[in-house]
């Protein structure tokens, strides 16, 4: 697939269409970190730091050869339709049934910016789960708008072997960045999750309202189509005054100044274009917004870094530089901390055997020692890492 190139007078229309000031995409210190190869987007998402920033490989589907990655029938469905019930009702009904989403939505003649209601039940109070059973209850209320409607997390029910790296999915596209890497690359990383990934299907001012992710790992975003505006504002304590005023609210067209006034405070704006990969950590305060005639469809791997900074924003997932609205619940974090004391361990006994990348001396071996300390740190990780017995340094 080729992406074809926007005008200025094309991206200057879409500004517009968000009401965010131009001046915003504007600012240089704004603008997101762009990088021009496929070597330096990867050293950056096994190596590098992006708190406070989003980095970008402009076309990278095309420069990565992941444009296929998506299966044909969801994309033309979302290149076909005119509103997400529309491309919902455009997957083939046996589909319908095995995939499940979040879907949000609001009442016509009732939109407030970003103040989006969930479906989660019929008009009987039936939960409603798959694809099928959400397009059912939607056609049993008749106060539902099409405008403003938003796929999260569409992913299958059922779990799945994958077929590049054999592990357990729900996720339907059949390659991921994870993928790209080498295994040796990917297992080297703290974490790694694609079980869950998510993709995300929005028109014109849908989105995702503001928040910070459950878990503080990052984000590596994949835009097939569409475009869409992202805001993100800095990591920790001096943010919480913005979430608490706003937590869970949209900046579209329209929306006030007290609102406006928070975008000038964002450390990065951001215009994502079809085509564009994108690195960003979940644990800054961000919103992202789809804007244009056309719908967007984008996938999320979430994943923690070989850098000292990104390991220890995990592990203050939950703790007081982490706005307490948006924590997980114990078991969630105390699962995942258990599935980094396995990568640890798995990641010590390439280290022994000395296979790639965690070869003597290399790059990937001095970040690792460097993220380790982090680790021992925390009181539920120190648990994990001496219940199996493993070193502090490598």
């Amino acid at each position: 697939m080729e992406v074809n190139v926007c005008t200025a007078e094309y991206i200057d229309n879409l500004i517009e269409q968000t009401g965010w000031p131009k001046h915003l995409f504007e600012d240089e210190s704004k603008k997101p970190r762009v990088v021009d190869t496929v070597e330096e987007f990867v050293h950056e998402l096994l190596l590098g730091s992006h708190m406070d920033d989003v980095v970008v490989l402009k076309d990278g589907l095309t420069k990565l050869k992941m444009w296929d990655a998506i299966p044909e029938t969801f994309i033309n469905a979302v290149n076909t339709s005119k509103n997400v019930r529309d491309f919902l009702k455009k997957l083939d009904p046996e589909l319908q049934k095995k995939l499940k989403t979040r879907l949000y939505y609001a009442k016509k003649g009732k939109w407030k910016f970003g103040e989006e209601k969930e479906l989660k039940r019929d008009k009987d109070g039936n939960k409603v789960l798959s694809i099928k059973e959400k397009l059912d209850a939607l056609n049993d209320f008749d106060d539902i708008a099409d405008e403003h409607m938003y796929v999260a997390e569409l992913r299958y029910i059922d779990r799945f072997r994958h077929p590049l790296g054999n592990d357990w999915v729900r996720t339907f596209l059949t390659k991921d960045m994870k993928d790209y890497v080498t295994r040796g690359e990917a297992a080297a990383m703290p974490y790694w999750d694609r079980f869950d990934e998510g993709v995300f299907v929005g028109a014109h001012e849908s989105g995702s309202p503001l928040h910070v992710d459950q878990v503080s790992w990052s984000n590596v975003g994949k835009n097939f189509c569409g475009h869409k505006v992202m805001a993100i504002w800095k990591y920790g304590k001096d943010s919480f005054s913005l979430l608490d005023d706003h937590l869970r609210q949209l900046f579209a067209k329209g929306c006030s100044a007290k609102q406006l006034s928070q975008l000038d405070k964002a450390c990065k704006i951001a215009l994502v274009s079809p085509g564009d990969v994108f690195i960003f950590s979940g644990a800054n305060p961000h919103m992202v917004m789809s804007v244009g005639e056309a719908l967007s469809l984008t996938a999320y791997e979430s994943f923690v870094n070989l850098n000292p900074i990104h390991t220890q924003v995990l592990m203050d997932t939950a703790t007081s530089t982490h706005f307490e609205e948006c924590w997980p619940d114990d078991d969630t974090i105390l699962d995942i901390k258990e599935e980094v004391a396995d990568a640890i361990e798995d990641t010590q006994v390439m280290i022994h055997k000395g296979e790639e990348p965690m070869t003597k001396d290399s790059k990937f071996v001095n970040a690792f020692n460097a993220c380790l300390p982090t680790f021992w740190k925390d009181r539920d990780m120190k648990k994990c890492l001496s219940g199996r017995g493993l070193a502090k340094k490598c």
